[in-house]
């Protein structure tokens, strides 16, 4: 029986301290980093720029963006390509988890509930319930510090070999001024198959998570230092990963001692992890954040699981309740009004206002109808 309760004990210890040390593998690693990527993006509209890939712990971009200055940049058909190691304190702000220095605080703290649970049931198992005790346990606390362990910490910078994870972005994506998800060409990197074949057409992707893998080659290590495993002509395959170009090779490991060895762990899709799906993204044109839909973004509105015919141009869909469009008079150049085009309707249309429609000239072509209430 002491066994069993140290096993009981033991077992969730041990796995709460692997997280807070973030011992968990490169890939387990860089699904937290994938979702606080995909958090960036969603909140700020944009992915963030690389933290400083030589960077010591303790220096200011070692963990937050940097400074382009202070990134690997190749040039790129459209925008550049941004190199450095991942922004870990960016994601953590976008994903509202602890900061890093408080985060052993929440283990701890969740280490404590996980005992106090496994004492309430023993004490349960072993107590005369008839007799009138109640020990119903209050899991609250035990499930709200349960929600820190999908946290980025400083851990995460470095892959489960003690080296930096690569992080490569296409200036595009990085920059509220150039984002534009409506254009295939808007990411500038490619990925590459074992067999030299694009993964997808063209540079096309946004960004690249790489691990190194065991044998480090083209690796940084804790204190921004870089590997003595250098690039060489001698493994093709791992050759592609770490020579700061904008292609890169992902492919299942092969640990073969020839030109296909190849260890490294790749991610370079948002696929999956997005909390939610914005049918728009936030754009800045001339000093100005606007809104622009995504490619086959629609917002429907309707009080129906029915919805009637909808085309791909189609961006919004009203099919109930009343649209209402109004502005401040003069508060716009042209009085106050809004313009709209496109504007199609099967149903009475009902204006306090004149609704005019004008000709081809430009010059009102005939009044048609006002509401009076």
């Amino acid at each position: 029986m002491i066994m069993i309760i140290a096993g009981l004990i033991i077992g969730p210890a041990y796995s709460i301290v692997f997280q807070a040390l973030g011992l968990g593998t490169s890939e387990d690693r860089m699904e937290l980093i994938r979702a606080g990527l995909a958090e960036h993006y969603r909140i700020m509209g944009r992915l963030p720029r690389p933290a400083d890939i030589t960077a010591a712990p303790g220096d200011a971009d070692y963990d937050t963006e940097a400074a382009v200055a202070d990134l690997i940049v190749t040039p790129a058909t459209s925008g550049d390509i941004y190199i450095g190691a991942v922004p870990i304190e960016s994601l953590r702000i976008a994903m509202g988890c602890e900061a890093s220095a408080t985060l052993l605080d929440w283990q701890i703290a969740a280490l404590r509930n996980r005992i106090d649970t496994v004492r309430k049931k023993f004490i349960r198992n072993n107590e005369d319930v008839s007799a009138g005790n109640d020990y119903e346990e209050d899991d609250s606390a035990e499930n709200n510090v349960g929600l820190k362990y999908n946290c980025v910490t400083q851990n995460h910078i470095l892959d489960e070999h003690g080296n930096k994870f690569l992080y490569a972005v296409s200036e595009n994506v990085t920059d509220l001024t150039l984002i534009d998800p409506s254009d295939p060409f808007t990411g500038q990197l490619q990925i590459m198959n074992a067999g030299g074949a694009a993964v997808t057409p063209g540079f096309r992707h946004w960004f690249v998570v790489l691990s190194h893998g065991q044998n480090a080659r083209g690796a940084y290590d804790e204190n921004g230092n870089l590997g003595p495993e250098i690039c060489g002509a001698t493994v093709a395959a791992e050759n592609e990963n770490c020579d700061n170009d904008r292609r890169f090779i992902s492919q299942h490991k092969s640990l073969a001692a020839n030109n296909g060895y190849y260890d490294d762990t790749m991610d370079f899709s948002l696929s999956g992890v997005m909390d939610e799906n914005d049918f728009w993204n936030m754009r800045e044109v001339a000093g100005q954040t606007k809104f622009k839909f995504n490619p086959n973004g629609r917002l429907i509105i309707t009080n129906t699981e029915s919805v009637g015919a909808v085309s791909a141009g189609d961006a919004v869909v009203v099919e109930t309740g009343n649209v209402r469009v109004s502005s401040e008079p003069g508060v716009a150049t042209n009085g106050g009004s809004i313009q709209t085009r496109n504007v199609d309707t099967t149903g009475t249309v009902k204006a306090r206002n004149d609704v005019q429609v004008e000709g081809s000239g430009g010059a009102v072509y005939a009044p048609v109808y006002t509401y009076a209430p």
